[in-house]
């Protein structure tokens, strides 16, 4: 019983930590300080775009699309910030590589079945080129989508834990109620 009770009181002082951790949190921003193109997400739902974002402790400038002028926010404002971090070359590169490696292929193996078909002697440098030129036109169509990385702004410092719990004692048992709340 000793035991339990020594288990119980364990678990309920773990459980109470978790808060006290998660007030260390800080803000969840950008590493850079300076971006391009951004476009924010507003708590009251609306969208802005614009350019050359710069972040300061408790606030955010940039350059506004539409009014063309430049803008200040604090961040008790914003709900999200998504930057532009680059381009998708390198992954439309590779679907451009695989998608002209599988065409080839098919190709080898229906020329391999087919007894009226032969191979030419500059068969591996055709295959080579073909997805050489999949790599090169995949890169140039991913260097026109940008990529972009959103950051929510958590303006609430702290955590609610979603579990309850607590210790009880009724008719000589002693235990632990644990409640998770949805």
């Amino acid at each position: 019983m000793k035991r339990i009770f020594i288990i119980i009181f364990l678990l309920q002082a773990i459980l109470s930590a978790f808060p006290a951790f998660a007030q260390k949190q800080s803000l969840n921003l950008p590493e850079l300080k300076n971006y391009k193109r951004v476009k924010i997400g507003l708590n009251d739902y609306k969208k802005l775009e614009g350019k050359s974002l710069s972040i300061f402790s408790d606030s955010i400038k940039f350059s506004d699309f539409t009014t063309r002028t430049p803008r200040s926010l604090s961040l008790e404002e914003i709900n999200y910030i998504r930057v532009q971090t680059g381009s998708q070359t390198g992954i439309w590169a590779l679907y451009g590589g695989l998608f002209m490696a599988a065409s080839c292929l098919i190709a080898v193996a229906d020329v391999a079945s087919n007894p009226n078909l032969t191979f030419n002697d500059n068969a591996g440098t055709v295959v080579v080129v073909s997805i050489l030129g999949g790599v090169a036109v995949g890169a140039l169509i991913g260097s026109t989508i940008p990529k972009w990385k959103t950051y929510y702004i958590h303006n609430r410092v702290g955590y609610k834990m979603p579990l309850n719990y607590g210790v009880y004692a009724w008719k000589g048992q002693v235990g632990l109620s644990v409640k998770l709340n949805f």
